[in-house]
C-alpha cells in the first residue's frame, strides 16, 4: 500500500486510496511537527513550544500525551508510519520519500548538482508539481508560520531556478506562459522581471518586454526612490539595440557542445574558487541574506561587500564558498579568491600586495607590466576591474587594512565576499559593507552535519546519543565535523561511545582535533586569543570562572576588576573576535567550548580561591540584595560582607529597575548560587539564594528558586550557621509551595519550625506558622490553616514585629471569611489594613484590601468589593507581584459579573488569564472555564 504524507498544501495522509482522519487542529499540529522532523526525536518541550507557543495552558503536557495516544491509533493502519516514545520526547518513524516536503527538498538539491540543464529543469519541475497550495494548510501558530514562510521561499527559489534553466535551454515559450503570474506576485523581484523581459523578447514581443521594464522602473522610483539594478538596466539596453546575444541558444549549444576556444585578445576569465564544501548544511537565512545583498540588489555607489564574521570554527569559509560556488553564473567575468591567513595557526598573514599581483596575473596582465609600488598596483587593479562583473572572495581577513587594497573599482557589477573572525565594522562605515554574523548551528542542522560526516543513518538506539553529541559540541560546525569524522573512522563504535567521551570536560577539546592544525578547534581558538589586545586577552582568560549562561557589563567589570569604560572596550573586542556574543543591551554570553578553552588558561588552583570569582559573586550578591530590598522594603536586610576591591554594583533606582534586573539576571543568579556552593563560599551561597525570594515568588519561578535554595540549605549546614539553615529551610518550603509541591513544602516547613524553635527565634517561628497556614489554604483547607495563622499572630506580637502582625491579622481574617464568618473576617482585615498603613507597608496593605474585597463580594456588596479589589490591584502592580495581581484580577472579574457588568467581567478575566499563563499558575484553567461559559446579557 502506498503512503503519501502531504504538507505542501492542506496537511493530509493518504494510504492507498484512504484519507486518514488526523483529528482536530491541535492534534494535527502535533503530528505535523513530528512529520517535519521525520526520524528525529522531538522533545516534549519542543512539541509544546511549537504547537502552543507562548500560550501553552497549564495542562498542555497532559493534552499532548492524549493527542499522541490518539495519533498512534489513527496511524495504526498506515504501513511504515509509527510514533515511538523516545526520551526526552517522541519520534515519527517513516520513509522520507513518503513525505512531500522531504521529496521536494531532495529533488531541489539534486537539481543543483545535475549534470545538465535538461536534468535540472526536469527535477525542478517534478519538485514543484508536489505543491497543492500554501504549505501546511490551515495549521496555525508562530512556529508553523515560520516553517511556512521558509518553504514558500524555497518554492520561489526553485521556480526561479527552473525558469533560468528553461531560458538556457531555449524553451522561452514555456516560461512566458507562467512568468506573468509569478511577476505579479513578486513585483519587486528584479530577477523575475529580467526573466519575463527575456522570455517576451525571444517570443517576438520586444515592446511588451520594454513596457515590463518601464513598469518596474516607475514602481521603484515612486515607492523606493531608486532605479532598477545594473543587470536589468543592461538587459533593457540590449533589448533596445536588439543585441544578438539575447537570441535563444541553438539546439547545438543546448546540447552542451564545448564552446570555441577564446581568442588571444579576449580578456582572461579567472576561476579561482576552491572546491564546493561537501559538509555544508543549514544556514538558509544567511544564504538568503547573501542573495539579497550580493545578488540582484542595485549597488550604484560601488561594489557590493558583505563581511561574514564569527568565532573560529563557525563555518565562515564554508558559507562563503557555498554561496560563491552556487552563484558563479552571476559573474561572467570570473571569480577571484585569496586566503589572507589573518588567523592562520601556522602562517603569518598574507601580504595584500602579493595577493594583488596574483589577482592581476589571473586577470591577464603580463607579470612584467605589473607595477612594483603600492599605489600604481592598486590603481591598475581598480582600473582593470571597474567595468567588470567579478566575484572576489577574501577569506580569513585579520582587519580592514588587509582587505582595502583588494577591493575592485567603484563602477561595475562586482561583488566582494569577506570572512573574518572580526566584524570589520570600519568597512561598513567607509564602503557600506553589510554584515552576516554567524552563531552556532541549530540542533537539526548540527545533527545533519554529524550524520553527513558519519556517512550513515543512525541506528534508532543512537538518536539520544546523536542529540547529546550536538549539544556537547555546542553547534560549532568545525567541532561537529571533527567529531563526526572521528566516529566515522571507527564504524564499529556506537555514537553513544562518542557521546560518553565528550562528557569529560577535561578531554572534550582534545577530541575536537584530527591531528592537523587546520582542523583543530583548540588551535582555532588559540589564534583568536593571541590576536587580542592585552586588556581583552586578560579578560578572556577569566571567562572560564563564569558559571552562568550570560552576564551583564557590571558583572564583567567586576570579574576583570576594570572600570566600566575599559570593561566595555574589552567586551567589544571579544565580541568582534567572536569569543563573546551579545545577548542583549550590555549583556554578553560565552559559548561552552570557548568557556572550556578559557578555563584551560586559568592557573590550576584558580577555582576555589579565584579572586575573579569572588568579585563576580560579590557583584551579584550586593546588587541582588539591593534589588530585593526595593521589592520587599519591610524585609529584614542581611548583614553582607564588604565587597572586595574591583567590584562594581549598579545603582537601581526603583522597583521597576529591580524587576528588570532580576528578569535579565535570574539564570545567572541561580548559576552564581551553584558556583558559590561548589567553591565553598557558603555565606555567599545562602545569602544569594535569600535574595531571590520575592522575585521568584511574585513571578512563579519556583523551579529556579528550588535549585538555589537546595544549595543554600547545603551551604548553611556546611558552615554550621543554624540561623541561616533555619531561614534556608523556610525559603525552600516557600519555593515548593509556590510550585504547588505541597508534600515537599510541608516537610521543609516542619524542619524550619524545629530549627527556629531551637534557636529561640520567635519571628522566624512566626513566619513558618504563617507559611504553613498559606500551605493549608493552597490545598483548600481553611479550617486547618486558621490555627496556624493564629499561632503566627501570637508569635509576631510576642516578637514585636508590626509588619508580621499586619500579615498575620489579614491571614486570620481571610480564613474566617473562607469559613463563612465574614463579619469577623472584615474586622481582622480592617485591623490589618490599619497596621499596614501605620507602618507604610504596601505589601500588607494590598493583601488586606484584597481580603476585604473578597469579604464584601460574598456579602453581596459588589460595589464595595470592586473598589477594594481595584485599589489592591494598583498596589500589587506597583510591586510587580504578577501572581497576586492575577488572583486579584480573577476576583475583580467575579465581582463585575455578579454586579451585572458582564463585558467588564470578561475583559478582566482575560487579563487575569494572561497573567496566570505567564507565571504558569494552575488557576489559569479555572479562569479559562469562566471565559468559555455562555454569556448572558
Amino acid at each position: 500500500m502506498s503512503v503519501e504524507v502531504r504538507l505542501l498544501g492542506p496537511f493530509e495522509i493518504v494510504a492507498g486510496a484512504r484519507w486518514i482522519d488526523l483529528g482536530h487542529a491541535r492534534q494535527r499540529s502535533v503530528l505535523a511537527v513530528l512529520v517535519l522532523a521525520l526520524n528525529q526525536v522531538v522533545s516534549s518541550d519542543q512539541l509544546l513550544d511549537r504547537v502552543w507557543g507562548d500560550r501553552a495552558p497549564q495542562r498542555a503536557r497532559d493534552s499532548l500525551h492524549s493527542y499522541l495516544s490518539r495519533l498512534r491509533a489513527a496511524l495504526a493502519p498506515v504501513p511504515g508510519l509509527v510514533i515511538e516514545r523516545r526520551p526526552p520526547g517522541y519520534v515519527l518513524l517513516g520513509e522520507p520519500d513518503a513525505v512531500d516536503v522531504i521529496r521536494f527538498r531532495t529533488l531541489v538539491r539534486r537539481a543543483a548538482t545535475a549534470g545538465s540543464d535538461e536534468d535540472a529543469e526536469r527535477l525542478l519541475a517534478e519538485a514543484l508539481s508536489l505543491w497543492r497550495g500554501d504549505a501546511l494548510g490551515s495549521l496555525a501558530g508562530s512556529w508553523f508560520d515560520g516553517v511556512r514562510a521558509e518553504l514558500a521561499e524555497q518554492r520561489h527559489a526553485a521556480e526561479l531556478d527552473r525558469y533560468d534553466a528553461l531560458l538556457r535551454l531555449g524553451r522561452h515559450a514555456e516560461s512566458v506562459v507562467e512568468l506573468p503570474r509569478i511577476a505579479q506576485l513578486h513585483p519587486w523581484d528584479e530577477r523575475i522581471t529580467a526573466q519575463l523581459m527575456l522570455s517576451l523578447y525571444r517570443c517576438g514581443r520586444p515592446a511588451l518586454a520594454l513596457e515590463t521594464y518601464q513598469r518596474l522602473r516607475v514602481r521603484l522610483a515612486e515607492e523606493l526612490g531608486t532605479d532598477p539594478g545594473p543587470a536589468v538596466r543592461e538587459l533593457f539596453q540590449q533589448i533596445l539595440s536588439a543585441d544578438p546575444a539575447l537570441e535563444a541558444p541553438t539546439a547545438h549549444a543546448v546540447a552542451g557542445a564545448p564552446a570555441a576556444a577564446p581568442s588571444s585578445s579576449a580578456p582572461a576569465v579567472p576561476r579561482q574558487l576552491p572546491m564546493r564544501p561537501r559538509s555544508f548544511v543549514g544556514r538558509a537565512a544567511e544564504l538568503a541574506a547573501l542573495d539579497r545583498w550580493l545578488g540582484d540588489v542595485p549597488q550604484d555607489l560601488g561594489p557590493g561587500i558583505v563581511v561574514i564574521s564569527g568565532g573560529g570554527g563557525l563555518g565562515k569559509t564554508w558559507l562563503a564558498l557555498r554561496w560563491a560556488t552556487d552563484n558563479v553564473d552571476r559573474f561572467p567575468d570570473g571569480q577571484l579568491h585569496a586566503d589572507l591567513a589573518g588567523f592562520d595557526p601556522v602562517r603569518d598573514p598574507a601580504d595584500p600586495m602579493t595577493l594583488l599581483r596574483g589577482f592581476l596575473e589571473a586577470l591577464g596582465v603580463e607579470p612584467e607590466r605589473i607595477p612594483a609600488e603600492r599605489d600604481p598596483l592598486t590603481g591598475m587593479f581598480r582600473s582593470l576591474t571597474a567595468d567588470r562583473s567579478l566575484l572576489i572572495v577574501l577569506d580569513n581577513a585579520r582587519d580592514s587594512d588587509a582587505v582595502l587594497p583588494l577591493l575592485p573599482g567603484a563602477v561595475g557589477n562586482s561583488r566582494v565576499l569577506i570572512t573574518s573572525r572580526r566584524r570589520l565594522s570600519g568597512l561598513a562605515v567607509t564602503h557600506g559593507a553589510r554584515a552576516v554574523v554567524l552563531t552556532a548551528l541549530p540542533d537539526d542542522d548540527a545533527q545533519a552535519l554529524v550524520l553527513r560526516r558519519l556517512g550513515r543513518d543512525p541506528r534508532p538506539a543512537e538518536l539520544p546519543a546523536l542529540k547529546e553529541i550536538t549539544q556537547l559540541c555546542g553547534g560549532v560546525p568545525l567541532a561537529l565535523a571533527i567529531v563526526g569524522a572521528r566516529a566515522a573512522g571507527s564504524p564499529e563504535k556506537a555514537l553513544s561511545a562518542t557521546a560518553e567521551e565528550l562528557r569529560d570536560e577535561a578531554a572534550r577539546l582534545d577530541l575536537m582535533n584530527t591531528g592537523e592544525v587546520t582542523t583543530d578547534l583548540r588551535a582555532a581558538l588559540t589564534t583568536s586569543h593571541r590576536a587580542l589586545g592585552r586588556a581583552a586577552a586578560a579578560a578572556f582568560d577569566l571567562l572560564g570562572v563564569i558559571p552562568g549562561p550570560d552576564f551583564g557589563l557590571h558583572a564583567f567589570a567586576s570579574l576583570t576588576a576594570l572600570r566600566l569604560p575599559e570593561a566595555r572596550a574589552a567586551a567589544d573586542e571579544l565580541v568582534a573576535a567572536g569569543l563573546l556574543h551579545e545577548s542583549g543591551h550590555d549583556r554578553y554570553g560565552v559559548h561552552d567550548l570557548v568557556r572550556l578553552y578559557a578555563r584551560e588558561q586559568l592557573p590550576v588552583d584558580a577555582g576555589r580561591d579565584s579572586p575573579a570569582l569572588t568579585r563576580f559573586l560579590d557583584h551579584y550578591l550586593h546588587t541582588a540584595h539591593a534589588a530585593e530590598m526595593l521589592l520587599s522594603p519591610k524585609r529584614e536586610p542581611l548583614t553582607l560582607p564588604r565587597t572586595v576591591l574591583g567590584v562594581v554594583v549598579p545603582h537601581l533606582l526603583d522597583t521597576d529597575a529591580a524587576i528588570a534586573w532580576f528578569t535579565a539576571e535570574l539564570p545567572a543568579l541561580v548559576a552564581a548560587v551553584g558556583a558559590a556552593g561548589a567553591s565553598g563560599r557558603d555565606v555567599q551561597a545562602h545569602q544569594l539564594a535569600w535574595t531571590l525570594a520575592t522575585f521568584c515568588g511574585h513571578r512563579g519561578r519556583w523551579r529556579d528558586w528550588v535549585l538555589a535554595q537546595h544549595v543554600a540549605v547545603a551551604s548553611a549546614r556546611h558552615c554550621g550557621d543554624a540561623a541561616a539553615l533555619a531561614e534556608a529551610l523556610r525559603l525552600l518550603g516557600q519555593a515548593y509551595s509556590t510550585g504547588h509541591q505541597f508534600e515537599q513544602a510541608s516537610e521543609n516547613y516542619l524542619l524550619a519550625l524545629d530549627a527556629f524553635t531551637r534557636t529561640g527565634d520567635l519571628a522566624g517561628r512566626a513566619h513558618v506558622h504563617f507559611d504553613l497556614a498559606l500551605l493549608m489554604d493552597r490545598q483548600g483547607r481553611p479550617a486547618d490553616a486558621a490555627p496556624y495563622a493564629e499561632r503566627s499572630l501570637e508569635d509576631f506580637r510576642a516578637a514585636g514585629d508590626n509588619h508580621g502582625v499586619a500579615v498575620a491579622l489579614n491571614a486570620v481574617g481571610w480564613y474566617h471569611c473562607e469559613l463563612g464568618d465574614y463579619r469577623r473576617g472584615i474586622g481582622c482585615c480592617q485591623q490589618a489594613l490599619s497596621v499596614a498603613r501605620s507602618i507604610n507597608s504596601v505589601y500588607c496593605e494590598s493583601n488586606a484590601l484584597d481580603s476585604l474585597g473578597y469579604a464584601y463580594h460574598h456579602l453581596g456588596r459588589y460595589a464595595e468589593a470592586i473598589e477594594y479589589y481595584r485599589h489592591a490591584l494598583t498596589l500589587l502592580r506597583e510591586m510587580g507581584d504578577r501572581t497576586s495581581s492575577a488572583i486579584a484580577l480573577d476576583h475583580l472579574g467575579d465581582s463585575y459579573q455578579e454586579a451585572g457588568d458582564v463585558m467588564r467581567a470578561r475583559l478582566t478575566w482575560q487579563a487575569a488569564l494572561a497573567e496566570f499563563e505567564d507565571v504558569s499558575h494552575p488557576e489559569a484553567d479555572q479562569v479559562r472555564r469562566k471565559l468559555l461559559a455562555p454569556v448572558e446579557l
